[in-house]
C-alpha cells in the first residue's frame, strides 16, 4: 500500500486483479470473521445487525451503514424489552426458592394461587403485554374450572417502572378484584418501591398485600388458612406450608375469600409474629424499608419535583374499596 501511494508510476501498468489482489490482502485483517462467527453463535439477532451493517457500508458508505445499524439495533432493542421474559413460578422442592415451572417441571404449586413473574423494567414499552398476560392466566383458569383466590405478582427482577407501568397496575388490579382475585407483590425493589408509594397503588392494592418474598406471602395464607379453619397456629410448629412428606398444606376448600381478607386481630397477630422466625410478618414491613442501590458518585444538580418515597406516611389499614366496574371496563385488552 505504501508502494501504490508513494510511487504510482512504476505500478500503473499492473492489472487490475494484482491491484485488487494488493488491496484485499491489506484490508483482510480489518474483519475480525473469527469473532463474527463467535458473535452468530452466541446471539443470532446481533450477527444479522452486523451482517446488515456490514452490506449497507460496502453498498452506500460507511456513515450510511452506521446509522442503519443504529437504527436497526433500537429496534431490536425495542422489540426486545416489549415482550419480556415471563414465568409461571413454583416452589423447587426441598427449598423455599421459586423458579419457572417450565424449567423446574416438579416445582411444588398451591391451587388456588397463581405465581407470575416478569424479568424486566415495566415501562410503556411491555405495560399491554403484561396486562394480556394476566388476561390470558386468569381465563387459563377459569376454563379448567380451578378456582384462583390470590395473583401473586413477583417483582424480584423488576428494576423500574414509569406512569404507564403505574396505570398498568391500577387496571389488573381492578380487573383481579372484578374477579374476585387479590393482587399480592412481592420482592419489590426500592425503585420501584418508591414509585408506588407516590402513586395510589398502595391503598389501592392494600398495605397487607406487599411482601418481601413469594415464601412470606405463602405463609401469611397459609396462617389464614388456619386461622378461618379454627386450626390455631402453633409457634412452636415448623415455620412452612408443605411437611415433611412434600405435601401442600393450604386448602381452600370451604372457604370464602372474605373470610380469608378479614383484618386480623391483635392477638392473632401476636401469635404470627411469635410464629415468624424471621420476624417480617407485621415489625419489618417492605414498604417501611429503604432500600437504596449502590451508587458510584453523588449526583450533581439533580432537580426532582417529586416527593420523597420516605416521608410518605404509610397508613396500615385495609385496601380501599374499588368500585363495581362494567364490562368494558374491566377488560383488559
Amino acid at each position: 500500500m505504501i508502494l501504490i501511494s508513494g510511487l504510482p508510476r512504476l505500478i500503473y501498468w499492473l492489472p487490475r486483479s494484482v491491484l485488487a489482489g494488493i488491496v484485499w490482502n491489506a484490508c483482510i485483517g480489518m474483519f475480525p470473521f473469527e469473532k463474527m462467527k463467535e458473535l452468530a453463535k452466541i446471539d443470532t439477532r446481533d450477527s444479522y445487525i452486523v451482517f446488515v451493517t456490514l452490506v449497507c457500508t460496502a453498498v452506500w458508505g460507511i456513515f450510511q451503514g452506521i446509522e442503519v445499524g443504529f437504527a436497526l439495533s433500537v429496534v431490536l432493542l425495542l422489540q426486545r424489552t416489549s415482550k419480556p421474559h415471563c414465568s409461571v413460578m413454583g416452589r423447587v422442592a426441598h427449598s423455599t426458592t421459586y423458579g419457572g415451572i417450565t424449567t423446574w417441571p416438579d416445582a411444588i404449586t398451591t391451587n388456588g394461587i397463581l405465581i407470575f413473574r416478569v424479568d424486566g423494567a415495566l415501562y410503556f414499552g411491555n405495560c399491554n403485554y403484561l396486562k394480556r398476560a394476566v388476561q390470558v392466566l386468569v381465563a387459563r383458569n377459569r376454563r379448567h374450572t380451578k378456582p384462583l383466590y390470590y395473583f401473586m405478582l413477583d417483582c424480584h427482577a423488576m428494576n423500574d417502572l414509569d406512569s404507564s407501568g403505574v396505570l398498568a397496575l391500577d387496571i389488573i388490579a381492578k380487573y383481579l378484584h372484578q374477579n374476585q382475585i387479590v393482587l399480592i407483590l412481592t420482592g419489590v425493589k426500592y425503585p420501584v418501591m418508591k414509585i408506588i408509594k407516590r402513586s395510589h397503588l398502595v391503598g389501592l392494592i392494600g398495605v397487607n398485600h406487599f411482601f418481601h418474598s413469594v415464601f412470606h406471602a405463602h405463609m401469611d395464607i397459609y396462617a389464614r388458612v388456619r386461622l378461618c379453619n379454627q386450626l390455631g397456629i402453633d409457634p412452636l410448629s415448623p415455620f412452612d406450608y408443605i411437611d415433611k412428606n412434600g405435601k401442600n398444606l393450604i386448602n381452600f376448600s370451604g372457604l370464602a375469600l372474605s373470610d380469608l381478607e378479614r383484618p386480623l386481630t391483635t392477638k392473632e397477630k401476636e401469635t404470627i409474629v411469635q410464629w415468624d422466625p424471621y420476624k417480617f410478618s407485621i415489625s419489618d414491613h417492605p414498604l417501611n424499608k429503604i432500600k437504596k442501590g449502590f451508587e458510584i458518585s453523588q449526583p450533581i444538580g439533580r432537580i426532582s419535583l417529586a416527593l420523597k418515597a420516605e416521608t410518605i406516611a404509610l397508613e396500615l389499614a385495609e385496601p380501599t374499596t374499588i368500585p363495581q366496574l362494567d364490562s368494558q371496563t374491566a377488560r383488559i385488552a
